[in-house]
């Protein structure tokens, strides 16, 4: 047994290992928030895992499912709207790698990260091969499981910004657009950009350069 860590609870098992001082409870000092409220799909078939990962999940204030075979995860992936996928591989119907390319293909947006006992190199790759955002071995650790769905869920959140920083202009250029104006001593105006809200400042006009 390592150091300072116990088996979680859960018919004897010894696949999930818990940190002492964990739960984190949403609102404690051991919370660390994720942006929002995230729509969670849990694909396992091991209620020892599925059961202890799904209240940890849903302890973070997210909405968290549950599916057992591949083909539940499928349809769930494609009846809903969600965020992230827990996904284990050793299903009973379906294999977990070709799940993962079916919901990336059907949903490219959606974060998948694969949970398995697969541990050699050659499994890792073809799962990130396969369309999975991250790929964590059994046993593992709840905190380390949940840090790292919080990091997933951090990069959706931000995979809009390139998007609104072509629409209306990097913000380095902005700024530096509104320096140029400043130091012309030419008045600087601002209009609204459709994409994000924000005032961007004009170029000053041919007649205030020259």
């Amino acid at each position: 047994m390592l150091p300072g860590r116990y088996p979680s609870a859960g018919r004897g098992n010894s696949k999930i290992w818990q940190t002492r001082g964990n739960p984190r409870i949403r609102g404690t000092s051991r919370s660390v928030p994720c942006p929002d409220v995230a729509r969670l799909l849990v694909v396992e078939d091991d209620d020892a895992i599925s059961e202890p990962l799904v209240r940890a999940l849903a302890r973070e204030g997210h909405e968290v499912a549950h599916a057992v075979t591949g083909a539940e995860a499928l349809d769930a992936a494609e009846g809903g709207d969600l965020d992230l996928v827990v996904l284990d591989l050793g299903l009973p119907d379906i294999d977990g790698v070709e799940v993962c390319k079916r919901m990336r293909e059907g949903r490219p947006h959606v974060a998948i990260l694969i949970l398995t006992a697969r541990s050699s190199e050659l499994d890792e790759v073809s799962g990130l091969d396969a369309g999975a955002d991250d790929y964590l071995t059994k046993p593992f650790s709840l905190s380390v499981l949940s840090a790292r769905v919080r990091a997933l869920l951090r990069g959706a959140a931000t995979a809009a910004v390139p998007a609104r920083s072509r629409a209306c202009g990097s913000i380095p250029a902005r700024a530096a657009r509104g320096a140029t104006a400043a130091s012309s001593g030419s008045p600087r105006s601002s209009s609204t950009c459709s994409a994000c809200s924000s005032a961007e400042p004009e170029r000053p006009s041919r007649a205030t350069r020259s």
